[in-house]
């Protein structure tokens, strides 16, 4: 992975994640470009376009001689489209294990979803539905939910019409259907995240995820320890304790000093900025401490060769169809789209992307 790109990526999603979570307000300077060089350990050009790209979400305002200036609620909405949308991804207990490929379609219509939507310059943050309850005040002030799910959960649409949110659901997967699923190359992401952690100088890494439902955990530890990285250097911390601001930060303080920086791997971006705030909270600076990296850093549907125009039209009818609610500002009836599974993976294979 390019390790440019990386920073960019980091700085890029930390500070629209404070923006959208209320850690900046309305009027609030960020930090000045110098500052955010030191911080993140970047470039001059690696902060610009980073600026850019948040001005260009109207998040930001920029201004000659001064520092970026966070904008109100109204002049974050463009076209109609509103501040910014919640991708919301289900749980999935079922899965199928390709060596060290563990595929479900979730994990691949959100990374989707989500590059889809950052194109167009709309703020987007990524949690899985564990996160619902400690997510309110974020789903409260979101603009539109893309909920991904291959059931339709009761609870969760309950949720959503509570709380009156324009959302979608984009479902129907089926436990008879996962032979013919988009899959990521696990193997690959994970032997890039190993390869920058180490050029990173990090010697323990600790991994955000939940055994219990997630069946990449096993994988990841066995090619982290290909690349060198020893079993006692390893660990990982489950969601819930992620959640808990006390028990992470009991698991992370003291820091030894021979585990500096330490590595972690977050699942998505709301748990990599509940990992970094409580960093900061116990005095650790970014960089020299620490190396955080989420699986949306490392992963792209089109590595593993499976993913079909037919999943990006999927993914392009929901996100207009949430567009269209978004706009009316009202609720309208539960709309699923249903996904078109690809029965002969060498039938569509002119068509990869």
């Amino acid at each position: 992975m390019d390790r440019e790109f990386s920073k960019s990526f980091r700085l890029q999603t930390t500070l629209m994640t404070q923006i959208l979570l209320g850690e900046y307000r309305c009027g609030d300077h960020l930090p000045s470009a110098a500052e955010l060089m030191r911080e993140f350990n970047t470039s001059a050009a690696t902060v610009k376009r980073v600026l850019d790209e948040l001005a260009a979400s109207k998040l930001i305002r920029r201004r000659r001689g001064s520092s970026p200036v966070v904008l109100p609620l109204g002049e974050r909405s463009g076209g109609g489209r509103g501040l910014k949308v919640v991708v919301v991804r289900d749980v999935v207990k079922q899965g199928l294990y390709f060596n060290y490929r563990y595929a479900p379609w979730t994990w691949t219509l959100q990374e989707i979803t989500y590059n889809r939507l950052m194109r167009e310059h709309i703020p987007v943050i990524t949690i899985g539905k564990s996160d619902l309850e400690n997510m309110s005040s974020l789903l409260h002030s979101a603009s539109g939910v893309i909920y991904i799910s291959p059931q339709v959960d009761p609870a969760a649409v309950d949720y959503l019409e509570k709380n009156q949110l324009p959302y979608v659901i984009i479902t129907g997967f089926t436990a008879e259907k996962f032979d013919n699923m988009v899959c990521y190359n696990y193997q690959t992401a994970t032997e890039r995240m190993a390869v920058y952690l180490l050029s990173c100088g990090v010697k323990k890494v600790n991994i955000i995820a939940n055994p219990a439902v997630d069946g990449r955990l096993d994988g990841m530890i066995n090619l982290l320890k290909k690349h060198g990285f020893d079993s006692d250097k390893i660990s990982h911390t489950i969601v819930p304790d992620v959640l808990e601001c006390a028990e992470l930060e009991s698991f992370y303080r003291p820091l030894p000093e021979d585990c500096r920086p330490l590595g972690v791997v977050c699942y998505n971006d709301y748990h990599a900025y509940t990992v970094e705030k409580q960093f900061i909270a116990s005095g650790y600076r970014s960089k020299k401490d620490y190396v955080i990296l989420t699986l949306g850093e490392l992963l792209e549907p089109r590595e593993s060769g499976y993913c079909t125009l037919e999943i990006e039209q999927l993914v392009e009818q929901g996100v207009e169809m949430l567009y269209r609610r978004m706009k009316k500002l009202q609720r309208e009836p539960v709309c699923q789209v249903e996904p078109v599974f690809v029965l002969d993976r060498k039938k569509y294979k002119g068509k990869m992307l």
